[in-house]
């Protein structure tokens, strides 16, 4: 017997990163304790960006790869501090938010059957368990190289002195390198660095995981008006007295009325929904994909001039993910527009000749609502698509040629 399937399945993984840094996205709130870590990871977070730009600054004239290095690094941390503020600013707007998600989830294993709802799961635990490893491994690879290379060469091995060096660039105003405080900035910036992650992938996967329900919902009503006989058409095919005929049409006309009402408010609230998930992650998204931009940039530029393997392999997995960020949220985008767009396609197609002249507008009402698709808009500067993914990276392409154009002068 297959089980009933929750809500909270869906928001698994994104609660956990919310957790990671000190908020409750779903579920009873930790208290004090917790309120008192938020407040730790925001401060240790914004005082490792702040040594990274005065890192940028002493540098950048000097020894530009060095710069671009932690310029990247900068980015990230950059996106993750928005991402902090809007988290904490607007969490009781995506608490609404998933609440009316509830709401409309299927509770019943019919329900659950219909919308197949398993298929969605199973793709929303894909999509959001692959990139939990992939930035996983890559943060782990980042904290853990500099004191990993330092203990086996220097210590175990004894093949070479290491000098102490941190996770990532940054300047402080005292000689740390031979001094106890090294242990301290080094804890300082593994933690700042599990926090810039963990934020990054708090709203990244909250966000797929509400555009894959937003997308099933969408998916059910077009497979539903496809599917959906006009009971009123079918009494119009009969051959029967006129006065059966007539009683046989008034309750056809209920039951088609009934059914194209509800179909007519579910679809607003989808609509409503869509626009609600806009207002909830379009700053963070038009700060993300430019940040983003940059961030491929530098890190391609870095690619074309290292020639360290290990260091190679650091910026070819720093690249893949910040490529595999931006093509996430694009895909899921694209996927929603189709969604939201295949809806019209269903009103065509739905058996709409026969039917009562009310049931036809009512139709025409879903028709015209659904030919202004459900967009997902970094604010109202860009409409996020695939092909959005082709404009970012041509972007960051210019930037590239025009950062390797100085490097090369």
């Amino acid at each position: 017997m297959a089980l009933i399937m929750r809500f909270e399945e869906f928001l698994h993984l994104p609660n956990f990163f919310y957790r990671c840094v000190g908020l409750v996205l779903w579920g009873p709130s930790g208290g004090l304790w917790q309120r008192l870590f938020f407040h730790f990871s925001v401060h240790n977070l914004f005082l490792t960006f702040l040594a990274e730009l005065y890192f940028i600054v002493v540098t950048f004239k000097t020894d530009l790869i060095e710069a671009t290095m932690s310029l990247s690094y900068a980015s990230y941390v950059a996106v993750a501090l928005v991402k902090y503020y809007y988290m904490l600013r607007r969490k009781k707007n995506m608490i609404i938010f998933l609440q009316r998600l509830e709401v409309i989830f299927p509770r019943t294993k019919l329900q659950q059957e219909n919308l197949r709802l398993s298929h969605y799961l199973q793709l929303s635990k894909f999509v959001t368990k692959s990139y939990t490893a992939m930035y996983m491994v890559l943060i782990s690879i980042y904290n853990l190289y500099a004191i990993g290379t330092r203990l086996i060469y220097t210590n175990w091995l004894h093949v070479n002195v290491i000098d102490p060096t941190l996770p990532y660039s940054a300047s402080y105003p005292w000689n740390w390198h031979d001094h106890w405080s090294y242990y301290v900035l080094y804890v300082s910036q593994g933690l700042a660095g599990w926090h810039a992650t963990c934020t990054q992938m708090a709203l990244d996967l909250l966000l797929c995981t509400s555009a894959t329900q937003l997308i099933m919902h969408y998916d059910y009503i077009s497979l539903s008006l496809e599917k959906y006989k006009s009971k009123y058409a079918e009494v119009y095919a009969l051959d029967v007295p006129q006065r059966v005929r007539v009683v046989m049409e008034l309750k056809a006309f209920r039951e088609d009325m009934q059914y194209i009402s509800g179909i007519v408010a579910y679809h607003a609230e989808l609509l409503s929904l869509s626009q609600l998930l806009n207002e909830l992650f379009g700053v963070p998204l038009l700060v993300n994909l430019f940040t983003s931009s940059a961030l491929i940039c530098f890190l391609g530029f870095q690619l074309s001039v290292t020639r360290q393997l290990d260091l190679l392999i650091k910026l070819a997995l720093f690249f893949f993910g910040s490529i595999l960020q931006v093509y996430l949220i694009c895909h899921f985008g694209q996927l929603l527009i189709d969604s939201s767009t295949n809806v019209v396609n269903a009103v065509y197609f739905h058996d709409w000749i026969h039917a009562d002249i009310r049931y036809q507008k009512m139709l025409i009402l879903i028709a015209k609502r659904a030919q202004r698709p459900a967009i997902l808009n970094a604010t109202s500067f860009i409409s996020v698509s695939r092909g959005t993914m082709t404009d970012i990276m041509q972007l960051s392409y210019r930037i590239f040629a025009l950062i390797r154009t100085m490097y090369n002068e």
